[in-house]
């Protein structure tokens, strides 16, 4: 068994040394390494401590860090445990991979429930719900959200919330039969829990029922020498010795025993229940024996618990420290960037109004204009629409004058708010012929045909606004159907390439105008 894990970690090792760094969105390895820790403990500490060494990320650190704390703790050394475990933490805080940040919180979770800080486990429970929540791989997924519905489940359990807690691990074992396939020692651990869960909920038959069924899945996978077989064991025996079934106690108790990788807790309660069995049973040599050993480790266990818990607070203080730190640091940078945003708002503000003075004064000058009797005309840098003008034409004074006086008739008139309006059609009307046409309006007007009919269109659209206040009230499609546009678009832009503003912008300014005249 052991060559042949042997052989699978040397392999591994090497496909993963040939394609790099491990996979961000797949943990596989890692899933394996836990796996393989309950009964291959030694192995996987040099795995963890190779991956440490040639780690080229902190996803990689991250790993091999966690997989250091699970082997110390099941070691019962605790202090060095809860430093790789915030060593893990610290090197996945600011990295995308969201599995090995929920394992890592919801251990951190663990660990204060098991040093009697509840509130604090309640707070890192949170945060990893938060991460599961964006785990995508399924299996990983699966694994997470099995951990956290049983550490929430011993959470409803301390605030006396048993029915909550129930239905907390009812739900993680439809996870942890999704896994069970690939990873049965972490499928059994999480039985285990709910076990455990089922035995603090004052619920013996169930949780005894868990148990028995763990340890045949661990005999049928063979894991019957393994801490989770020593956690199962120890589970079914204490479940007989309340039931006074002595024998059976005494039995499951020393099986536990054999198992060399032994968690020191589970090592703790089996002697006690040891102590317990030979008490009851009259056998006070054993008894002694067993409760001398008990004793003596649960003093080990007390002294060692006050340092680990000690060496806890510092973390989290830490923690919590650089928590505020990284608080200050958002908000300073939310302060930053709503300033500005602000700052952008008073420029943007301080702009607009400059701008809209700029077309208001446009605004007044066209007023002033109408008021003088004056035409709007197009400024001279506006660009006009090419047109060949003809070139050497001569046309008779007469013909010319009697030209000049119909094209003022024209102005006067309101045919060119036809949108038919051509150079052609404006010939046949003055009886002349297009040549003549364009010659005039190019020496007379100083503009080419189409300058020359939109000035007269907006002139006279103006004028409409500016006479009768029910034009004000009118959509901008219509004016500039009333003025011969043919599309919307084409009335505003002519309209601010001759006005300096748009029509929505002049009428605005005429409502405001009329409104302090009156």
């Amino acid at each position: 068994m052991k060559r042949i894990f042997l052989s699978l970690i040397c392999l591994i090792l090497v496909s993963i040394h040939g394609h790099g760094q491990i996979s961000k969105d797949d943990l596989s390895f890692f899933n394996t390494s836990l796996n393989a820790l309950v009964h291959e403990p030694k192995q996987t500490n040099k795995v963890a401590n190779y991956f440490l060494k040639s780690a080229e990320s902190k996803t990689e650190k991250a790993g091999a860090l966690y997989l250091l704390f699970a082997y110390e703790k099941l070691m019962g050394n605790n202090i060095k445990s809860i430093e790789y475990l915030f060593g893990a933490k610290n090197n996945i805080e600011n990295e995308e991979h969201q599995y090995l940040k929920a394992l890592t919180l919801i251990s951190i979770a663990e660990t204060c429930r098991r040093y009697g800080m509840e509130s604090m486990a309640s707070e890192y429970l949170e945060k990893a719900a938060a991460n599961v929540t964006y785990i995508h791989e399924e299996t990983n997924k699966e694994i997470a959200t099995a951990r956290l519905l049983q550490e929430q489940a011993m959470g409803s359990l301390f605030s006396t919330n048993s029915e909550k807690a129930l239905q907390q691990i009812i739900e993680s074992t439809t996870s942890l039969e999704k896994v069970r396939p690939l990873f049965p020692a972490l499928y059994a651990s999480g039985m285990n829990a709910i076990a455990q869960i089922h035995d603090t909920a004052n619920r013996p038959k169930e949780a005894k029922s868990y148990f028995t069924r763990t340890y045949s899945f661990l005999e049928n996978n063979n894991l019957k020498v393994s801490s989770t077989a020593a956690t199962t064991l120890v589970g079914l025996g204490s479940i007989y010795l309340k039931e006074a079934d002595y024998i059976q106690s005494r039995d499951f108790f020393l099986e536990a025993l054999k198992i060399d990788v032994i968690e020191a807790e589970v090592k703790t309660i089996a002697l006690s229940g040891l102590s317990d069995v030979y008490k009851a049973t009259d056998s006070l040599e054993a008894y002694n024996t067993y409760y001398s050993r008990s004793s003596s480790m649960s003093n080990n266990l007390l002294a060692d618990e006050r340092n680990a818990r000690n060496t806890l607070l510092s973390f989290i203080e830490e923690d919590q420290k650089q928590s505020i730190l990284d608080d200050e640091y958002n908000y300073f940078v939310l302060g930053g960037v709503i300033l500005g945003i602000l700052l952008v708002l008073l420029l943007g503000y301080y702009f607009y109004n400059k701008r809209l003075d700029s077309e208001y004064r446009k605004f007044e000058k066209i007023i002033k204009q109408l008021e003088n009797k004056e035409k709007i005309k197009a400024p001279e840098h506006v660009p006009e629409v090419p047109l060949q003008e003809p070139k050497g034409v001569v046309i008779p004074l007469s013909t010319e004058r009697s030209i000049l006086e119909r094209l003022k008739n024209f102005e006067n008139g309101k045919d060119f708010t036809s949108a038919d309006m051509s150079l052609p059609v404006l010939a046949k009307q003055l009886k002349t012929n297009t040549k003549y046409i364009s010659e005039i309006i190019h020496n007379h007007k100083g503009k080419n045909f189409n300058t020359y009919i939109n000035e007269l269109r907006i002139n006279y659209i103006i004028s409409l606004m500016k006479e009768d206040p029910r034009f004000l009230n009118y959509k901008v499609s219509y004016l500039a159907e009333v003025s011969g546009f043919t599309s919307h678009s084409s009335f505003t832009v002519v309209f601010k390439s001759i006005a300096g503003i748009t029509p929505k912008q002049f009428v605005t300014f005429l409502r405001k105008s009329n409104k302090e005249a009156s």
